[in-house]
Order: structure tokens, then C-alpha cells, then sequence
């Protein structure tokens, strides 16, 4: 993850999984295995709570958004 995005996605994390947030929808850039640099867009849901309300099973997806971001 670039250090630029790291400092803003852990609190969107946290606010989601003690149930502020009914999802997480953010854009984040991450290296590639080649070296480069890639936009990537996640989408995140808590899907299922245990007994006492805690989040288990949060899914999820994430999109390469670099060709929509050079355009």
C-alpha cells in the first residue's frame, strides 16, 4: 500500500468493523509484483456478527481502477 493511503484506510477499517460505517468504499494505490504502482477501488461489508454483535466475516471486493484514473 502507498503511505500516502495507509493513514486514512486502518481508521475506515476500524470504524467499519465496530459498526459505524454499513461499508467501506475506498480508492488506495498498491505495488504491483512488477514494480509499478496500480489504483485499486475496495468495497468492504461486515456480513455476519456473532452472538455478542462482534463482527466474524467481513467480504468484499477490489477493482483495478488504474486505466479510469489515467483517463
Amino acid at each position: 500500500m502507498h503511505p500516502d493511503d495507509e493513514a486514512r484506510e486502518r481508521p475506515a477499517i476500524d470504524a467499519l468493523l465496530r459498526g459505524e460505517l454499513p461499508q467501506l468504499v475506498y480508492e488506495m494505490r498498491a505495488r504491483h509484483a512488477d514494480g509499478h504502482w496500480v489504483w485499486l477501488l475496495v468495497r468492504a461489508k461486515v456480513v455476519e456478527h456473532d452472538a455478542c454483535g462482534r463482527p466474524v466475516r467481513v467480504a468484499g471486493t477490489v477493482t483495478d481502477i488504474s486505466e479510469r484514473k489515467r483517463a
